[in-house]
């Protein structure tokens, strides 16, 4: 009798496996950088702009490594959706923090401009670039399963 696992995507599952410590340094260092290159001015769009920098560098990390995650185990029909599921995680997430963020610091702007210009302006480009590096990471993988066999 066989013994088949289960490697399909189950988004519940998404969330634990972001790289949750790696990102949350990589975005904490990108503020503290960005900060202290604009003399620490964390009012209004200052604040939002040098906040965001970070929200893109948890993003692109934690959906990267979500993306390296994903693709170690061994494919299926749905390998193609693995870098996809991890592009809208990063997506997500970065779209959800920028909004927030929006609200803090430059309370005055509509939402409506903040969710259709500034979240999802920055949110695509890096659900693109976690794409690439998913199916670059699944290519590989690919082919380290070749060299074994």
């Amino acid at each position: 009798m066989s013994h088949v696992r289960d490697h399909s995507i189950h988004l519940a599952a998404l969330p634990r496996q972001w790289p949750w410590r790696g990102s949350l340094i990589v975005g904490a260092v990108v503020v503290l950088v960005t900060g202290a290159a604009r003399h620490w001015n964390f009012n209004g769009i200052e604040g939002f702009s040098t906040t965001n920098y970070g929200w893109l560098g948890f993003s692109l990390v934690g959906g990267i490594g979500l993306a390296r995650r994903l693709s170690r185990s061994p494919g299926g029909w749905w390998t193609a959706l693995r870098p996809l599921s991890a592009a809208l995680m990063a997506f997500a997430v970065c779209f959800i923090a920028v909004t927030v963020t929006g609200l803090v610091f430059i309370p005055g702007q509509p939402l409506a401009e903040t969710l259709t210009t500034d979240a999802p302006g920055r949110a695509v480009w890096v659900a693109i670039v976690v794409a690439a590096a998913g199916y670059a990471s699944e290519v590989l993988q690919t082919l380290a399963r070749l060299a074994r066999r």
